[in-house]
């Protein structure tokens, strides 16, 4: 049986280069994250087992030794182009299955209410082996409307708030440090130490540039192209970074007052494969009245990489979201639009100088803020604060602690 499934895994990695076939869709893409192996596959269903997640564990383990045993060979033995269903691939994908693998799929749902996370069992047929494949979907009601980013910008009411007193570091700094702690104990691939970079390109680095913002500043206001203006610093710091890494503090606190109907703040940081389709950070917007706004900074949504752009195919990769307006630091462009950096390739993507981001939050105009805190959720990563410009509604003012 072992050699049988040693044999199996092999056929299944030759499959994978053959085809090019996508078996995760974290981001950004590198071609050791792309392909999941059946082994890999493997010690992923037993991390499961040994938190807890017993069922999670069962279903992945089950239907990678049917994928493999089954789909893989089937395919390789009759020699079809077709590419079966592997483990990893987007959950999205699993309903092309007649398309895919020219089977009828029979589709039976655990509930009929029908918002939340849900699970279709999907009946499939391969020579004599039929099975039912869980794939789970999440259900969002849809928006009685789409917010357009700075769509109701008033540049007239725009107030950059001075951030100044909570600078720890440099924009240019950000690869530059080391990153030594906390780390496992144990043998593993890690995040390099500067903080970027993987085990199997272990030179590639970020040349930082922020030249434009420094140079370009009217007495410290950088005029976005969309006329947003933001404070920034001609001195040596201008960011304040935040992480679960021991360099910095793991949230910053911000105190103000007033009403504004709008926060656009400009972030610059590091996320990687592993923090990819998950929460990176919060951002807390506290009112008086006790409420907070919460919105989440996801990679690849609104969390991006400050060194590269993302690799988006429209199948395997396909952020959930429009591409968030990203101002680059060394030529000053603001866009949402990645072709306007004519970057190609499909590996690394590098961006000349670097780019932050720059989302725009809606808030309740009706509402007197408090304070702002960005906390750091996942490990190995850096997020940073540039800028912060509120739209006022009324008189707004900043305090600082």
């Amino acid at each position: 049986m072992k050699c049988k499934l040693t044999l199996c895994s092999i056929a299944l990695n030759i499959f994978l280069l053959l085809t090019g076939y996508s078996t995760t869709n974290w981001l950004p893409y590198s071609w050791s994250i792309n392909n999941v192996a059946f082994a890999e596959i493997m010690h992923t269903a037993l991390a499961y087992r040994e938190a807890g997640h017993n069922e999670e564990a069962f279903r992945l383990l089950k239907s990678s030794v049917i994928d493999d045993l089954q789909n893989v060979l089937s395919e390789i033995r009759k020699g079809l182009s077709t590419k079966p269903v592997l483990p990893g691939r987007n959950n999205e994908q699993s309903t092309r299955i007649q398309a895919i693998s020219g089977t009828s799929p029979q589709i039976r749902t655990v509930s009929g209410n029908l918002s939340g996370c849900r699970t279709l069992f999907i009946k499939r047929a391969q020579g004599k082996a039929v099975w039912l494949q869980p794939v789970q979907i999440e259900i969002e009601r849809p928006s009685p409307s789409v917010y357009i980013p700075f769509g109701r910008l008033d540049k007239s009411t725009c107030e950059p708030v001075h951030i100044g007193n909570y600078f720890n570091d440099s924009i240019t700094s950000i690869s530059q440090n080391r990153y030594f702690s906390p780390r496992p104990l144990f043998t593993t691939l890690q995040i390099l130490t500067r903080g970027i970079g993987e085990w199997c390109h272990p030179q590639p680095t970020a040349g930082i540039d922020d030249s434009r913002l420094r140079n370009y500043a009217d007495n410290g206001i950088f005029t976005a192209s969309n006329g947003i203006p933001l404070r920034t610093s001609g001195e040596s710091g201008n960011i304040v970074f935040i992480s679960l890494w021991n360099n910095f503090p793991d949230s910053v606190r911000i105190l103000l007052s007033g009403n504004t109907s709008n926060a656009c703040l400009l972030l610059a940081g590091t996320t990687a494969h592993m923090q990819s389709h998950v929460v990176n950070g919060v951002i807390i917007i506290g009112h008086k009245d006790g409420s907070a706004d919460t919105p989440h900074l996801i990679n690849p949504e609104n969390g991006c990489p400050i060194e590269q752009d993302f690799f988006v195919d429209g199948q395997a990769f396909r952020p959930k979201t429009s591409p968030p307006y990203r101002l680059y630091l060394k030529s000053g462009l603001l866009s949402n639009h990645p072709k306007d950096l004519d970057i190609k390739g499909v590996y690394g993507r590098s961006i000349d100088g670097g780019a932050g981001i720059l989302p725009d939050i809606p808030l309740n105009k009706d509402k007197q803020r408090k304070y702002m805190r960005l906390e750091t959720i996942s490990n190995d990563i850096v997020i940073g604060l540039m800028a912060i410009t509120l739209q006022r509604y009324r008189p707004l003012t900043a305090e600082y602690t």
